[in-house]
């Protein structure tokens, strides 16, 4: 009798592990599907329609719903507009999508974190449960003026140059940012000046740069400031280096030439060595041995020289004829190269060889500008209208064969002479 219930216990716990071992491997073999967000952020676009969407890792069997939460320094309402407060999966689908309109508020300095909760029976999180909506930095357009201050003479050329957090910047497609005046502005439009061209930076596609010009109309004592910013923007610019320039009336130049103007220095001396030196032109040879004592002097008949430096070897007395207004890239500049305006004149008479032996006297074109410097009045006079022989031959030899006139007009000579009288 107890031999045979000890065989009917073991039977019976056979048949109970059976079952239980079938229960388990029904139980193990039941697939667990994992939810999580597709993407950790989500930058907002111009349109500002941002599209949140988590990813199931198998097709769901059922309709499905994940509930999230929303925490962050946008406010609902107030920043953007949310309708759902699930995301919901369609049977068969392994995709669920919710949208959340952003609005002008919504900024570079708010964000909206988005948590997935409570998932229900048959689903476990995945890898990546939260997302973080907000401005992307590669979304962010850097804006600066070219510089915090412009000279304005018959005209004037500001520049705008864009970029993003990330880097550079390409306008996909054209974009326009309009302007406005300061507080400071003393120089009254459509009377000491008027714009030529659209009253707005235009950022063509494919480029980062635009250009506001503007011309004189009559210049006035006190009247000779404009305060210049950007109007208009949205949430996507943050300003850079300038975002504001001053431009002072000066005037033309050709008037305020009459007078004395003494040697001060050789401006981009050390930029031309540094550009010619993989050519073996010695840069001992440059034209830089020149004093104080070496005078431009301008009056109604034109231009008569007193000089014993270097410079005498290129200048003459001579007559001049203004040629008008050209825009000129002072390369020698740190950082972005500084365009300014500068006057062109015919010179009657130089000697373009600039050489104490060789001589070929011919008329040829003089880049003049004046500005100020402190109180100090400078006149920045800019050669590129030069066939060297005794310094830069093999340069001159190199740019020949690059079809500019003249011929160094991307490699110039340029001095600074101060206001003698």
């Amino acid at each position: 009798m107890h031999n045979r219930l000890t065989g009917w216990g073991v039977l019976l716990l056979s048949l109970f592990l059976s079952v239980l071992t079938s229960c388990s491997k029904k139980d193990n073999n039941s697939p667990v599907i994992s939810v999580a967000f597709e993407s950790f952020s989500h930058g907002i676009p111009p349109s500002g329609e941002v599209i949140m969407k988590i990813v199931a890792s198998a097709p769901v069997p059922n309709e499905t719903i994940i509930p999230f939460s929303l925490i962050g320094s946008a406010m609902v309402g107030t920043d953007y507009e949310i309708k759902a407060t699930s995301f919901v999966f369609a049977a068969g689908t392994n995709v669920a999508e919710v949208k959340v309109i952003t609005k002008p508020s919504f900024d570079k300095t708010k964000s909206l974190k988005v948590t997935l909760r409570d998932m229900p029976a048959g689903i476990k999180p995945g890898n990546l449960l939260f997302t973080e909506i907000g401005i992307a930095l590669k979304d962010i357009l850097i804006y600066s003026f070219e510089s915090k201050s412009v000279t304005m003479t018959e005209s004037a050329d500001i520049n705008l140059t864009l970029q993003t957090g990330a880097g550079t910047f390409v306008a996909e497609k054209e974009l326009r940012i309009p302007v406005e005046f300061m507080e400071g502005t003393t120089a009254i439009e459509g009377r000491n000046f008027s714009f030529d061209g659209p009253k707005e930076f235009v950022i063509p596609a494919g480029k980062s740069k635009g250009t506001v010009k503007l011309k004189l109309i009559k210049q006035e004592a006190g009247k000779d400031v404009i305060m210049m910013k950007l109007t208009g923007l949205n949430q996507y610019y943050a300003a850079g280096n300038f975002d504001k320039t001053k431009i002072t009336i000066f005037g033309g130049a050709y008037e305020k030439l009459k007078g004395s103007w003494k040697y001060k220095g050789f401006t981009n001396r050390e930029w031309l060595a540094q550009s010619t030196e993989h050519l073996n032109d010695s840069p001992a040879a440059l034209p830089g041995k020149n004093t104080d004592k070496d005078l431009l002097i301008f009056g109604d008949n034109g231009m008569k020289i007193e000089m014993t430096g270097d410079v005498k070897n290129y200048f003459k007395d001579a007559t001049l004829l203004n040629m008008g207004e050209v825009t000129e890239v002072l390369q020698e500049t740190a950082g972005f190269p500084l365009r300014v305006k500068m006057m062109l004149v015919k010179v009657s008479a130089m000697n373009v060889n600039f050489s104490a032996t060789k001589s070929k006297i011919r008329p040829g074109e003089l880049g003049l500008r004046i500005f100020k410097e402190g109180p100090k009045e400078i006149l920045e006079v800019t050669i590129r209208d030069y066939e060297p022989t005794d310094f830069l031959a093999n340069t001159y030899k190199e740019y020949q064969s690059y079809g500019d006139t003249p011929v160094m007009k991307t490699m110039p000579i340029r001095y600074h002479f101060e206001r003698a009288n």
